[in-house]
């Protein structure tokens, strides 16, 4: 997306070199191969970091019901072993999370028609997935408590005994942004009849965080359940430990990232907007809970990237992932401020890197990963390793005829240096001619990067082919 923010080496350009009687030895790259891609997503590491939990997305066939792709729940070992499947076929399965002793996975699905989506989980040593909340409306989003036997999780409020009544007359209108219901928190105990424990009211809660110890729970709330309200006008609230109570935490004004809290839960970190006219969330800040002290931006002024989630290494240092450039990096550094280390460059590695999932100690590490040869699979990576790639979803890309992909450095009106990726037609010889074709799209909230680059709605391998 061409012409992001000033401090990001953003990508403004992406190019086909396209000529229809290049000679090609091999099969390319077909629609109908676009309508068989597999790609493994949302890795979850297992607490042990011996094994990893993923989703598996694959099309639905022409012969099926109308609706989205469906999504399998896998496990893969980290070092040697095969992937199993172990929720398959016509499913959707999201997000899953190990259990804090690794004995089960969790995971939002909807089974039947008329089933709303709950929190399953299945065990790892084999057996049926069972369904383990009894949300009245869908589950949007879940955790595991850290220590207590339940599930803390998102979903809406549910109908009133009238407006179902009135629905089943056939008087479910819908007024646009008028009639949503508020996002709620729940608690609910596992093992028991018990009704799940609703822990906010009157606000609409995006996401949450659960400290270690179970005692904090940050969240990140607006006032209405409206897009520009998660875009625009969320704040962080610290849950008071009875329930209810909500105590702000102070952060520049616009748009928001990811918030995690320190493993002793006497910090708050979140990815935020350096200002209200900052076009995306850029920075990695960092809440002291315990003293009433400014909140501390730790990228450096000149910092050439954009931050786009943070974490904890351990209760004294930040991790925050970056996008520079094409590619992302990890990056480390104090809390209390000092030497930034990077300790994952993708670009090292040619390899685009998602969110990492990771142990305590961070050991052992997983995240999606995708290069100009592999559409999404999952990593294994730990520091001083090169990361090791344990899935392959599509396998029939390696059958494929590619073109090549390549980063290319081209300069604005202004001057200012700009990358773009540029794919070649399959068989490109030096020195020909060739019709070009651009893919242009607005910025500048994103930006492409130095991944696999052909889908449905951009068919770049199909037209280099």
């Amino acid at each position: 997306m061409p012409f992001s923010h000033f401090c990001r080496a953003a990508i403004g350009l992406f190019a086909l070199l396209i000529f229809a009687a290049v000679p090609v030895a091999g099969e390319t790259v077909s629609a109908s191969d676009i309508l068989s891609m597999r790609l493994a997503v949302q890795p979850s590491l297992s607490p042990d970091g011996a094994r990893v939990a993923y989703v598996l997305r694959g099309p639905r066939q022409p012969t099926d019901e109308a609706g989205a792709d469906y999504r399998e729940l896998w496990i893969a070992p980290t070092h040697d072993g095969e992937p199993r499947p172990f929720v398959s076929g016509k499913v959707a399965v999201y997000g899953p999370r190990w259990s804090p002793n690794g004995g089960m996975v969790a995971f939002r699905m909807k089974r039947g028609s008329k089933a709303k989506t709950q929190v399953w989980a299945i065990s790892v040593d084999g057996g049926e997935a069972k369904p383990i909340t009894r949300s009245k409306s869908n589950v949007l989003d879940f955790r595991w408590h850290p220590q207590d036997e339940s599930i803390v999780y998102i979903a809406t409020t549910p109908p009133t005994a009238a407006e179902k009544k009135l629905k089943d007359k056939g008087y479910g209108f819908v007024f646009f942004e008028e009639n949503l219901k508020d996002r709620n928190l729940y608690v609910q105990t596992l093992d028991t009849e018990d009704e799940a424990q609703q822990l906010t009211r009157d606000v609409s809660v995006w996401t949450f965080d659960i400290a270690n110890a179970g005692d904090k729970i940050a969240i990140t709330a607006s006032e209405e359940n409206l897009i520009d309200h998660r875009y625009m006008f969320r704040e962080i609230y610290m849950l008071d430990e009875e329930g209810g109570g909500l105590t702000p935490v102070p952060r520049q004004p616009g748009k928001l990232g990811n918030i995690s809290l320190s493993p002793d839960g006497k910090h708050l970190a979140f990815a935020g907007a350096i200002n209200m006219n900052d076009h995306d969330f850029s920075q990695a800040y960092v809440a002291d809970l315990v003293d009433d002290t400014p909140v501390v931006n730790l990228p450096p002024p000149n910092f050439k990237g954009h931050v786009a989630w943070v974490g904890w290494k351990d209760n004294r240092t930040l991790v925050y992932r970056s996008e520079v450039g094409a590619y992302f990096t990890l990056t480390t550094v104090p809390v209390k401020g000092g030497r930034h280390k990077v300790i994952f460059d993708g670009r090292r590695f040619g390899l685009v890197d998602g969110e990492p999932s990771h142990t305590a100690d961070w050991k052992h590490v997983v995240f999606e990963g995708s290069t100009p040869e592999v559409p999404s699979d999952i990593y294994y990576w730990s520091q001083g390793r090169e990361p090791e790639r344990i899935t392959n979803a599509s396998p029939w890309v390696a059958e494929r005829e590619l073109g090549k992909q390549e980063l290319i450095t081209y300069k604005a009106r202004d001057g200012l240096e700009l990358e773009g990726i540029i794919i070649y037609p399959v068989g490109y010889v030096e020195g020909q001619t060739y019709p070009l074709i651009v893919h242009v799209h607005g910025g500048p909230e994103s930006r492409y990067s130095a991944s696999w680059q052909t889908f449905y709605s951009r068919p770049m391998q199909v037209l280099a082919g």
